[in-house]
């Protein structure tokens, strides 16, 4: 028969397994100024010391899987460009609205600072897991509990599974 996993789109499938390799690597910043060879990779070659959370999630569905992600929100290094781009293409769920699966891409805003990273689970309470770029300068596991102070900045989620298979014409 057909496995569960048959209706995840394969880019999901392929951000995960990245995201889980590049955590495996200890990724961390040369000297904590958003620099480094790792880090210049997931801006795809610009060492320009912006904040790298959302070229993370970029590289992840974009030049990790060679491809420029095109059909989603392509490489963005901003999380309110690629924020705007699920909302304009219909794909983005506010956090209560919508429940967020393994390969969506946590949107998270409090005092004019915002933050993303890829969900890597989420549990029967709604607590969401995740692997961020540039989370302590690093690449890192998070786990936002229901209720937690982290939990309360996510805004919503990038419904991945959704759009790339509306785009997979």
């Amino acid at each position: 028969g057909k496995s569960a996993s048959s209706t995840v789109p394969q880019e999901i499938l392929t951000a995960l397994e990245l995201a889980q390799q590049e955590l495996a690597k200890g990724i961390v910043e040369r000297t904590g100024r958003n620099d480094g060879a790792e880090i210049d990779k997931y801006r795809n070659g610009s060492a320009n010391g912006v904040a790298w959370c959302a070229s993370f999630v970029s590289w992840l569905y974009g030049k990790g899987q060679n491809s420029n992600n095109s059909r989603t929100f392509g490489y963005d290094a901003a999380v309110q460009g690629i924020w705007n781009d699920a909302a304009k293409a219909g794909h983005f769920g506010k956090k209560g609205s919508y429940t967020p699966k393994a390969g969506d891409v946590m949107i998270q805003k409090s005092n004019g600072a915002s933050h993303t990273g890829i969900i890597t689970g989420v549990d029967s309470d709604g607590t969401v897991h995740t692997i961020e770029g540039n989370a302590s300068d690093g690449v890192r596991k998070r786990t936002y509990k229901p209720g937690s102070k982290g939990y309360s900045k996510i805004t919503g989620y990038v419904d991945m599974t959704n759009w790339l298979s509306s785009t997979n014409a």
